[in-house]
């Protein structure tokens, strides 16, 4: 449901919306060194939700706008289930309930209608909840305060798009994903802050010919966080504070170019190509080097024919360069060894595709 309405130098909108979903999920895993041994997870999860929102924005004066907006939200999520590992079962689940207000502000200046200069405060929310079939409390909410400024140009007769970002974030009860004995677990972190650059620039120096390249610049470690290691449960609960955050590589960029040729008077051949860098990053909070991918980069590019009527065929090829590059990887417990699960990334791929409009 929403209510819209505006005016001269003004504009709100007024809504809100109810969800509700039920999941169920299981994993069986038999175990070797016994029949009756086994690895179970399963169990149900329910959410109830609903949330009302707020936004507008008003131009006091000539090119000088204030946007504002806010956001009440409730969610329950209650699950239950039963673990399995490997004889005892053990009951899972519970009930937890998460109110939150995220409001927001954004002073945004057009010096001219190519050039648009903005910065801007909010706060995010995240609602907790229950991994299903996993024991334990559950996580809490995960909580964001954020502070962005930044431009968007058109230069040099709109030839040149120029779109830049800087951020910093405040981040509490980040989610973080570990195993401990047999379970895979999330449990909340305490804080952590990530501030970075996004850079994005498209050049059309002819009409057959588009630029694409982008980059950005990432800090994002934790500020404070204990837990204990899996690996060396010895020790106890250690300090994470100052480790990289899962996931987040220092650098990302990518450069990518388009030519058209026309063919006759209505069809047209595009080749395309692009190049995708990216630093290197850990999987797990404690940088463990068997949770790990160096940097890397991948090769893409396509040659298409597009008739100008229905149809069109595209010759195309992925990963060129045939990089084994990890998307995700979590080292497990002794309960199996430490084996490392892994998820690649798809290896070299090529293929046609074929579209038709009708």
């Amino acid at each position: 449901m929403q209510f819209l309405a505006n005016g001269t130098g003004w504009d709100f909108i007024l809504g809100g919306y109810y969800f509700t979903e039920s999941v169920d999920g299981f994993i069986h895993i038999p175990i070797f060194f016994d029949p009756a041994a086994q690895f179970d997870q399963r169990g149900t999860g329910d959410t109830k939700a609903y949330a009302v929102f707020a936004h507008g924005s008003w131009e006091f004066v000539p090119r000088l706008k204030l946007v504002l907006g806010a956001r009440y939200s409730h969610e329950k999520r209650t699950s239950e289930g039963v673990f399995t590992a490997p004889f005892v079962p053990i009951p899972t689940g519970g009930e937890k309930s998460f109110n939150a207000f995220t409001p927001k502000a954004t002073l945004q200046f057009e010096p001219s209608d190519n050039l648009t200069v903005y910065g801007g405060v909010s706060k995010g929310f995240k609602s907790g909840g229950f991994t299903i079939g996993v024991p334990g409390p559950g996580v809490e909410p995960e909580k964001l305060l954020s502070y962005e400024v930044g431009l968007k140009a058109q230069m040099f007769d709109r030839r040149l798009t120029a779109n830049i970002a800087a951020f910093w974030y405040d981040y509490t009860n980040m989610v973080v994903t570990r195993v401990v004995q047999a379970q895979t677990v999330e449990e909340n972190a305490g804080k952590s802050t990530i501030k970075g650059i996004e850079v994005e620039l498209t050049a059309r120096p002819t009409s057959r010919l588009r630029i694409d390249a982008s980059l950005g610049l990432l800090d994002a470690k934790f500020d404070s966080f204990t837990t204990p290691d899996p690996l060396n449960p010895a020790a106890g609960p250690i300090s994470l504070a100052g480790n990289r955050l899962p996931g987040s590589a220092k650098y990302t960029a990518r450069v990518g170019a388009q030519y058209d040729i026309p063919v006759g008077d209505i069809a047209k051949i595009s080749i395309s190509g692009d190049a995708f860098f990216s630093g290197d990053m850990y999987f797990d909070p404690y940088e463990h080097r068997g949770s790990y991918q160096p940097s890397y980069e991948t090769y893409n590019a396509s040659l298409t024919y597009d008739s100008g009527r229905w149809w069109s065929m595209t010759l195309w090829g992925r990963n060129l360069s045939n990089r084994t590059i990890v998307s995700n990887q979590l080292i497990s417990a002794d309960f199996w060894g430490y084996p490392r699960l892994t998820y690649l990334r798809d290896p070299r791929t090529y293929g046609i595709d074929f579209k038709a409009k009708f």
